[in-house]
């Protein structure tokens, strides 16, 4: 799922019921979220009541309580114009307006809030079912130089994701397919 954190609205409600309909037939071990999960521009800090309003809130039934592993979009990173970010941007969140310090870091911090939410900038690899699926997930916002400039960015490859990526490429192709 991706482009969705619309604060609640009835749009994303419906997809969310939607979600719930097959959820409640195919059983999802988790969903992945591709980004842009809070629009227009993010999070404002670590208790923004938006992240409650646009996720805990709305994907509530009982076969979309699984791990969410989300990747950052452009939105997530705060897509403010030059002079919203001259004003709602400080590298340490310290001199900024009360809520107005757009981040995403703060969206790398919320399984405090609601133990479903896994998010991370970068690229990293997450392993499923024992082995039988690896997702290597990328943020590729940072690789737009304003995406990087924001408070709490950090640049696109991690320490520690370069030999991921690098695995990721020097890894095989299975020999063998699973039974359709």
């Amino acid at each position: 799922v991706g482009d969705w954190g619309r604060g609640g609205s009835e749009s994303q409600r419906k997809v969310a019921s939607m979600m719930a309909q097959l959820g409640g037939c195919y059983r999802p071990s988790f969903v992945v979220s591709t980004g842009d999960n809070f629009y227009e521009s993010g999070l404002r800090g670590p208790e923004d009541p938006f992240f409650t309003q646009t996720f805990t809130d709305v994907y509530t039934d009982d076969s979309l309580m699984v791990p969410w592993y989300a990747v950052l979009g452009n939105h997530d990173y705060g897509e403010l114009d030059r002079e919203q970010l001259r004003l709602c941007s400080s590298p340490n969140f310290t001199n900024c307006p009360a809520g107005c310090c757009y981040s995403p870091t703060w969206q790398t911090n919320m399984s405090n809030r609601d133990w479903r939410w896994n998010a991370r900038q970068g690229a990293w690899r997450q392993g499923f079912g024992n082995g039988l699926l690896d997702i290597v997930f990328v943020d590729t916002s940072p690789f737009v130089t304003k995406h990087v400039t924001l408070p709490g960015a950090q640049p696109a490859l991690q320490p520690g994701a370069q030999p991921a990526l690098q695995q990721l490429s020097t890894t095989p192709a299975p020999t063998t397919s699973l039974p359709a």
